[in-house]
């Protein structure tokens, strides 16, 4: 039945976002944050949860997927493998384009039932290229339970931090440091001149 639920899950891979209806009582909530060029994708008020998909759009002018190799540019969250999963499905969409991740999807494995509760679901790591604002989202996200079948949920907004700074790659404006250079060396070949005069 579980891998039922990782076939239902990947037939999604790369589809448009999904509607789903008005947040209810105890409905299930997709919420992320991206903090230092981290985006962090959790879930809240999951129950018998045994599968996920979503992409990730982003400003390609301001964010590029990837961080220092050989780290790889998303992690799975631990959340599936609570209540003694066997072990886990997790796989991420490499033909993807600029500002968009196309398909993240996790699903459990074995005969356990699914999860229930908050935790997380995974870390997508990004360099920052330029200043602005990052644009970024979930769209397309399904989760599922372990008949197979997709559960109500609602995608909360993505919670905009602090993010690291871009290393400094040029100097600041209005100041040439070539000039600055030029003018060091040509004081100091004034002053090696005079020195050598007065002898």
């Amino acid at each position: 039945m579980v891998l039922v639920a990782v076939a239902f899950i990947l037939t999604f891979v790369g589809s448009g976002a999904v509607s789903m209806p008005a947040l209810t009582q105890g409905q299930a909530q997709i919420t992320s944050t991206f903090q230092d060029n981290v985006l962090t994708v959790s879930v809240k008020n999951a129950f018998d949860l045994t599968g996920f998909q979503f992409a990730v759009n982003y400003n390609p002018e301001v964010l590029e997927l990837g961080r220092f190799e050989p780290l790889l540019p998303i992690e799975e969250g631990a959340f599936l493998n609570n209540n003694g999963a066997e072990e886990t499905f997790f796989t991420y969409s490499q033909e993807n384009e600029p500002g968009l991740i196309k398909g993240i999807v996790a699903a459990r494995l074995g005969k356990k039932p699914g999860v229930k509760g908050s935790g997380e679901l995974a870390k997508v790591y990004f360099t920052a290229k330029g200043e602005g604002n990052p644009e970024i989202s979930i769209s397309g996200s399904i989760i599922t339970n372990s008949a197979a079948e997709k559960v109500p949920h609602q995608v909360m907004p993505v919670e905009i931090g602090e993010q690291a700074q871009q290393p400094a790659t040029q100097n600041a404006p209005g100041f040439d440091f070539t000039l600055a250079l030029v003018a060091v060396v040509v004081i100091v070949a004034i002053a090696v001149f005079f020195f050598v005069a007065k002898k």
